[in-house]
């Protein structure tokens, strides 16, 4: 199985490498097996993607990861590790400069926290290494946040185009000392847990994913 860690996470100096086993094995028993630092079953500030789907989702930690899976970890307390991701009423006044994304977007698509940070920091690391999957990195996020691979259907699900003003918002992320935002407006608070939406959801992006 494919082992991705993202933000300030490593094992034994690597961000990518694969794991072993012989059939499937639940993922306490995976984290077990890489344990080091904040890598512990448990940790509350740990963030878990199985093929792109939330772990709750799947079981949590008993659920099962076959050899063939992807294993995503990022930490879930961000802000040492340099990067930043904040949600802002879409009348906030952004002040454009380097070290800083910031995308016009559809609320219903932020579904929570967690996947917000995921799909913000994967564009991240997709502008960094040069594997956008778009010309742009604002379209890169809508695609990989919508699930999906047409520009024009990732604009329609979760672009601001079209949608009433209240239900667009501004995710900005990027170096976390260099999001300089001037606003009226407070952060917007999105819950850091799965609902019954974000299942629905996740049925979906597993028809879709990129």
């Amino acid at each position: 199985m494919k082992i991705k860690l993202l933000g300030s996470l490593s094992y034994k100096g690597r961000t990518r490498f694969n794991v072993r086993t012989q059939g499937p094995i639940t993922l306490k028993a995976l984290l077990k097996r890489i344990q080091n630092g904040e890598l512990t079953p448990g940790n509350p500030n740990l963030i878990v993607f199985i093929n792109g789907v939330e772990f709750h989702m799947l079981g949590g930690y008993d659920a099962l990861v076959s050899v063939s899976d992807e294993v995503t970890i990022l930490p879930a307390a961000h802000g040492g590790s340099g990067f930043s991701v904040r949600i802002f009423d879409d009348d906030a006044y952004i002040i454009a400069q380097k070290g800083v994304i910031s995308v016009r977007c559809s609320r219903s698509c932020l579904r929570y926290m967690g996947l917000v940070y995921f799909t913000a920091l994967q564009t991240w690391h997709a502008l960094a290494n040069d594997e956008l999957i778009a010309k742009k990195p604002e379209v890169d996020f809508l695609m990989r946040l919508s699930r999906q691979r047409r520009i024009s259907l990732a604009i329609k699900r979760c672009g601001a185009e079209g949608k009433p003003n209240n239900d667009v918002v501004t995710v900005s992320f990027g170096e976390y000392d260099k999001i300089d935002l001037m606003t009226s407006s407070k952060n917007i608070e999105i819950s850091p847990e799965t609902d019954e939406d974000t299942l629905i959801m996740s049925e979906e992006s597993a028809l879709t994913t990129i």
